[in-house]
C-alpha cells in the first residue's frame, strides 16, 4: 500500500510546493529603467524613452558639470539671484562665500535650488550659459531626448528628460569619486554666517537608511513631475542604477527594481586586460605582425544562458605602419546579444615596434624577391 501511495504523494508535492518564479517587476511609475553602471547595459525598462519633467534629478547633471570644471575647494560668492531662488533652499545669503564642496553637498542632499544657481554662475558665468553647457553635455552622453532649461529642475515647459537619459547622465557622474562620496552621505554640516549653529543638511534619499545596498543618488519632486528618484546600489561587485519618474512609491519600487537586478543578473568576465586577441599585418617595422590585446577587462551583467549567446564583432584597420607604441588604440571588439550591443572593449598594440632602418627594409625586400624567384624556378626549369 505504501509503495502505491508514494507516486501520488510526489505528484501532489510537485503541485503544492512553491517553485522559483522569474518575477518581472510590477511598478506604478510612469517611466522606469534599470541599468548596470559599469557596462551601461539596460536590464529592464518601462516607457524608458518617455519625456518627463525630471524635477531635482536635474541636479545630477548640474553636479557633473561642476565636478568637471571646478576644484572642490574653490570659493563661490553667492549672488542675489542665487540667494533669492525659489523652492528648496540651503538658506544662502547674498555675498556669502562657500566652497564648491559645501555647495555640492547642499545641492545633492537637501536639494538646494539656491546652491544650484550659485554653482551654475560659478561654472558658466551666468545661469543661461551654464544651461547651454548642460544641453551640450547631455548630447555628448547620448541623452538625446532631454532638454534642460535650468540647473535645479523647477518646472519649465522646455525642461524635460527621460528615465534612459537620466541613467546615462548618472552613469557618467558615478565615475567621479567625489560624486559617489557626496550622494552616499547622510548628513553634512556647513557654517552659517553670524550664527554659532551650523546648517545641517540631511539627505532626502531614504534608501540610504532603509535599503542596505543603497549608495545614493538623488530625489526629485514637483507638482508636474510627481515623485522621482534615481537610486544606485551595489551588491556582489555589481552596481545598479534605478530611475523612476512619477512613482507614488518611489523608494519601495526602487528597492524592488534593484533587488530584481541583483537576483537575476551576475557579472561575467568576457574580456581580460592584456590578453592577445589577434595580430595585424605591420609594414615598415622590424616585425611583420603586431599583436593586439584587450586594453581593459570587461565584465557584463548576464542572465543564465546568455553567455553562450554572446556574439563578438571586430572593427579593425586592415594594416598598421610602424612605428607603433605599446597601448596605442587600434580597433574595438563589441559584444552583442541578438540586436543589442551589450559591451565594447578597445584593442591596443601589445608591444612597441620601431621603424626598420632603410637598409633593413632593402634587405628584407631583396630576400622576399629571392624567395619568390626560388619558388618560381622549378616551374621555369620544367618547361
Amino acid at each position: 500500500m505504501t509503495r502505491c501511495l508514494t507516486p501520488i504523494l510526489l505528484l501532489l508535492a510537485a503541485f503544492l510546493l512553491p517553485t522559483p518564479v522569474f518575477s518581472q517587476p510590477s511598478l506604478g511609475s510612469s517611466s522606469a529603467v534599470l541599468m548596470e553602471l559599469d557596462s551601461g547595459r539596460l536590464l529592464w525598462e518601462k516607457e524608458g524613452s518617455l519625456r518627463w519633467p525630471p524635477a531635482s534629478t536635474t541636479k545630477i547633471l548640474t553636479a557633473l558639470l561642476v565636478l568637471e570644471n571646478e576644484g572642490m575647494e574653490e570659493k563661490v560668492k553667492v549672488s542675489r539671484r542665487a540667494a533669492t531662488t525659489a523652492g528648496s533652499s540651503a538658506w544662502l545669503q547674498e555675498g556669502e562665500e562657500l566652497t564648491v564642496r559645501d555647495l555640492l553637498y547642499a545641492l545633492l542632499l537637501p536639494s538646494a535650488n539656491d546652491a544650484a544657481v550659485a554653482l551654475a554662475e560659478k561654472v558658466g558665468g551666468s545661469v543661461e550659459e551654464f544651461v547651454r553647457l548642460m544641453n551640450e553635455k547631455a548630447l555628448q552622453l547620448g541623452a538625446k531626448n532631454s532638454h534642460f532649461a535650468n540647473p535645479h529642475g523647477l518646472p519649465q515647459e522646455d525642461h524635460y528628460s527621460t528615465a534612459r537619459d537620466l541613467a546615462l547622465i548618472t552613469r557618467e557622474a558615478w565615475k567621479d569619486p567625489n560624486f559617489r562620496q557626496i550622494v552616499g552621505t547622510r548628513t553634512w554640516e556647513v557654517p552659517c554666517p553670524g550664527r554659532q549653529v551650523n546648517r545641517l543638511f540631511y539627505n532626502r534619499n531614504r534608501l540610504l537608511w532603509e535599503y542596505p545596498a543603497a549608495r545614493g543618488v538623488k530625489t526629485g519632486f514637483s507638482l508636474t513631475s510627481g515623485p522621482c528618484l534615481v537610486a544606485a546600489a551595489s551588491n556582489r561587485e555589481m552596481e545598479l542604477c534605478a530611475v523612476l519618474l512619477n512613482s507614488q512609491q518611489a523608494f519601495g519600487e526602487a528597492a524592488q527594481l534593484l533587488e530584481y537586478g541583483f537576483s537575476y543578473w551576475e557579472k561575467v568576465p568576457v574580456a581580460s586586460r592584456g590578453i592577445m586577441v589577434r595580430t595585424l599585418p605591420l609594414s615598415g617595422g622590424r616585425e611583420d605582425r603586431l599583436p593586439l590585446v584587450y586594453q581593459k577587462s570587461l565584465f557584463l551583467p548576464l542572465q543564465e544562458g546568455e553567455e553562450g549567446q554572446l556574439r563578438r564583432e571586430e572593427d579593425l584597420p586592415t594594416g598598421v605602419r610602424a612605428p607603433v607604441k605599446k597601448g596605442a588604440p587600434l580597433g574595438t571588439v563589441s559584444f552583442w546579444l541578438g540586436q543589442e550591443k551589450v559591451g565594447e572593449v578597445t584593442l591596443a598594440a601589445g608591444k612597441d615596434v620601431e621603424r626598420a632602418p632603410l637598409w633593413g627594409l632593402f634587405l628584407k625586400r631583396l630576400l622576399e624577391s629571392v624567395r619568390a624567384a626560388w619558388r618560381f624556378l622549378p616551374r621555369y626549369l620544367t618547361r
